[in-house]
């Protein structure tokens, strides 16, 4: 165990690291250095995550088993045992697998159905979240011959969660600066991937193999698949599974300041209903409600109540049972394809930090209100509106409304961008 004088001096390198910026695949591997280090550590696993949805994108990793890839990121999904959604809630965003299960591994899907064969032990696991979003979540994986991480490892990983989380905010919104990485290029046309529930492709559509150039893939034998696809599956079977209520889609950046966006949903018969799961990363605000989420009890149907009077549901409970296992039994379509500017917005606001109130004016102005329209939505003065827009000037380094827009709907030139790193 390292001495407190040497965590600390580790914390500061750290520190320091973060306030020198830079892109987020440079600034894990050099953060993973200094853990390795004072902590200690056989293998990681650290993606980025949809800071809305908490999905996986991005993913770092170094493993014993890349070729149960797929089942790794499953099993993570299912269990709440150390979920980085749970730990994000904890006054402490860090915990131990021993501590967490009581010494009992094998509560943890992930470690009994896997991570056991391959002399796997205890795992740290610390997230990275603040109140604009899910930024990253980081696993640490020890040897069983290696002891558990302990009370000290564990609070030294939770106090680096502040300022990390804030250098992976600072890059995701570096990411929307395209005046240094280039013109943009064509997107591919949106793809579909069919999935089993075993992680394993039935079936896609041409253009499904044009994204494995802009999207991650995972390791052998899986190369062909993006890891964001895994994630995203494993996401709607978690949230099916009701271990977890988040969104099974992700916006992805792929380079040159386009991005992409994933989505998981059941494949259903015309005569089944509609999927349980049809959410989507929400948008910013469209209605001038400070871009509050929809309240999920609020029917989508809004033209009155359901008619009683029809004939009553006469299938019988073996009915029932097969058409629920139907359902858990029915395809995965994964769909993929250029991320509208609605949803660009959303990851926008949240990595450059805007305020509610700035979200909404923002909101607004995509619609194309003018100053004296957007104050009337708003309900403040003209002034105010200028006030909010100087702030969102500040944060985001542009000079101009149009600017702004132009960054966050991706459609800026190289002479418009400049970028600061957000507060």
């Amino acid at each position: 165990m390292a001495s407190s004088w040497v965590l600390n001096r580790a914390k500061e390198r750290i520190e320091t690291l973060i306030h020198s910026g830079g892109e987020d695949h440079a600034l894990r591997s050099a953060v993973l250095a200094e853990l390795r280090q004072v902590v200690g550590f056989e293998a990681f696993v650290w993606p980025l995550t949809d800071p809305e949805t908490a999905t996986g994108v991005a993913p770092m990793a170094e493993i014993s088993c890349p070729a149960d890839v797929p089942l790794v990121i499953k099993a993570k999904y299912a269990s709440p045992i150390n979920r980085w959604t749970a730990l994000s809630g904890n006054p402490r965003p860090a915990a131990s697998l021993f501590a967490a299960t009581g010494a009992d591994l094998a509560r943890h899907p992930l470690w009994d159905g896997i991570l056991r064969g391959y002399g796997v032990g205890d795992i740290a696991s610390l997230v990275f979240a603040d109140q604009h979003g899910i930024w990253s979540w980081l696993d640490l994986w020890r040897q069983s011959s290696d002891p558990a991480f302990s009370d000290t490892d564990i609070a030294f990983l939770a106090s680096l969660a502040p300022v990390m989380t804030l250098g992976l905010r600072r890059s995701r919104a570096q990411q929307f600066h395209v005046g240094s990485l280039g013109p943009a290029v064509p997107v591919p046309a949106q793809a579909v991937l069919v999935m089993n529930e075993d992680m394993h492709v039935v079936g896609q559509t041409a253009s499904a193999a044009q994204w494995l150039s802009l999207l991650q893939r995972a390791p052998r034998p899986n190369a062909g698949i993006p890891a964001e696809v895994f994630n995203v599956v494993a996401q709607l079977l978690a949230k099916e599974a009701k271990v977890d209520g988040h969104a099974s889609a992700a916006r992805v950046h792929v380079g040159r300041g386009q991005w992409a966006s994933l989505r998981a949903a059941r494949m259903m018969s015309p005569d089944a209903g509609a999927p349980e799961d049809v959410d989507a990363p929400e948008d910013v605000d469209r209605t001038g409600d400070g871009g509050a989420p929809r309240d999920r009890s609020e029917p989508l149907d809004k033209s009155g109540p359901a008619d009683k009077s029809g004939p009553a549901d006469e299938s019988g409970p073996a009915d029932k049972s097969r058409e629920r296992d139907n359902e858990r039994t029915a395809a995965i379509a994964v769909t993929i394809q250029e991320c509208p500017p609605a949803a660009r917005l959303g990851v926008f606001v949240r990595s450059y930090g805007l305020t509610a109130r700035e979200r909404q004016a923002l909101a607004l102005l995509a619609m194309g209100m003018e100053n004296e329209a957007l104050a009337q939505r708003m309900g403040i003065a003209p002034y105010t509106v200028q006030d909010h827009f100087k702030a969102i000037f500040s944060k985001t380094g542009m000079h101009s409304r149009a600017g702004v827009l132009a960054l966050a709907l991706g459609t800026a030139s190289r002479s418009e961008v400049s970028f600061e790193e957000p507060t």
